[in-house]
């Protein structure tokens, strides 16, 4: 008789026999890989739930023994089906399994659990403390993450995976269908899957994203979809919380290629997902912006036409542009005015580079109190109206592309700069002198 059919009888028409011939069926036959590929979650839910007490209790005798036997057996064969229990199952088995774990060495572990599955996270924290197995700090992992205190967790998870390492060391052979093996990889999934949440939690994205890979290992991005199916409480939205967190450690380290294609998977699945829709959209625009750069520095780098603002800004010229950037992060004014460094989304301030004038300035100042733009260059006295000529492309470029006031700022440094003129100067250029002379005080 199939899983279906014996769940369905035993619903039907309960006897003890029933419910015995179906949790032997389940522990001993039972793989919930195929299973998986068998019914969907929705089925799987329905027929492993609302069954007599006397069910639950043969379920729980069970998982006392497993555990007592060895509680890494945990991890394959019961965290997948306690995932499809509601409310009202979940409480019967941990009680009937209470009762029979008296005096066993998995006691404190199975009031642990009760106690984590009710909320009550500082009372399972002690029973879990009591438990003499080392997968009690992954239990207290769980626990520590439930309460918020994710470094915590993430201490007592590095104790759990290092002594699962030395314990159950990977075999060479990859092969190795041996059950300790199962129990390694499944231990080894749930690890990474928390450690990537913690670090999200605590904004350390690149780690985030880093365990989120080591986790989709052992389970891809779409068998974390078909786990979720039908599943009750936390496990329901795995899939929700995995993708949107790794969505966002994509971003924040500037993967938008991988988050594109995950956005993309996930809205097959909900065409209507405001998140992945909009997290679609801002990797396919930054795509975009970085093609459109390496299109722009291919010109730049490629064109026959020589001009000695596209050559590297000579070390002076780079040490006053730090300079005045230590002004700005001190709150003080340069240049007379309440300025601070300008940056855009279409990456305006950050690059320099000027496609319109096909140019370089030395800053994009705006303006604190106006809103004016200001495009700054650097110049000797002897390039100055050169400068100045390439500045007022520069600003005319700038005006057209981010729609806003454009002014010019040129800033003559040297010994001698009193008495320059610039041929070209007019009602957007402002012109600045910056004499750097050398005076022996002693």
């Amino acid at each position: 008789m199939h899983f279906y059919d014996l769940l369905t009888n035993l619903y039907e028409s309960f006897s003890p026999e029933k419910a015995e011939e179906a949790v032997a069926f389940i522990r001993q036959e039972l793989s919930f890989e195929v299973l998986y590929e068998q019914y969907d979650g929705q089925t799987l839910r329905t027929l492993i739930n609302d069954h007599h007490e006397a069910f639950y209790e043969c379920l729980a005798r069970e998982l006392v023994e497993d555990l007592d036997k060895e509680p890494m057996v945990y991890f394959r064969d019961w965290q997948p089906l306690l995932a499809f229990l509601d409310r009202r199952s979940t409480q019967l088995l941990y009680y009937y399994a209470e009762q029979q774990a008296f005096a066993t060495d998995v006691q404190e572990l199975i009031k642990g659990l009760r106690q984590l599955d009710c909320g009550q996270y500082q009372v399972a924290m002690h029973c879990f403390h009591q438990c003499p197995h080392y997968i009690r700090h992954y239990f207290i992992g769980r626990c520590y993450i439930a309460m918020g205190a994710y470094e915590n967790a993430i201490h007592q998870h590095d104790w759990f995976l290092n002594t699962l390492i030395d314990f159950w060391p990977l075999p060479e052979d990859e092969t190795d269908e041996s059950e300790e093996l199962h129990y390694f990889l499944m231990a080894q999934w749930h690890i990474y899957k928390d450690f990537a949440h913690c670090h999200t939690q605590l904004g350390n994205y690149e780690d985030a994203q880093m365990n989120y890979e080591l986790a989709f290992n052992y389970f891809t991005h779409g068998n974390v979809y078909v786990l979720s199916q039908g599943r009750f409480g936390q496990e329901a939205q795995l899939f929700h919380t995995m993708t949107s967190q790794y969505l966002l450690a994509l971003e924040k380290t500037e993967r938008y290629d991988v988050a594109l294609e995950y956005a993309t998977f996930a809205l097959k699945h909900f065409p209507y997902d405001a998140y992945y829709s909009s997290v679609q959209q801002r990797c396919e625009a930054a795509l975009g912006q970085q093609d459109f750069a390496d299109q722009l520095l291919t010109q730049v780098f490629q064109s026959s036409t020589s001009s000695n603002l596209l050559t590297p800004p000579s070390p002076l010229v780079t040490a006053l542009r730090q300079w005045a950037l230590e002004q700005l992060a001190k709150d003080e004014m340069i240049f007379d005015k309440n300025v601070r460094v300008y940056n855009d989304e279409l990456g305006y301030g950050e690059h320099l580079y000027i496609p319109g004038a096909n140019g370089f300035v030395d800053l994009l100042l705006e303006d604190v109190d106006t809103g004016i733009l200001y495009a700054v260059s650097f110049s000797t006295p002897d390039n100055g109206n050169t400068t100045a000529d390439q500045l007022e492309r520069c600003r005319i470029a700038l005006t057209e592309a981010v729609d806003k006031e454009v002014k010019g700022i040129l800033c003559l440094y040297g010994s001698e700069v009193e008495g320059c003129d610039v041929v070209n100067s007019n009602e957007y250029l402002e012109v600045y002198a910056m004499p750097i002379s050398l005076g022996r005080l002693g």
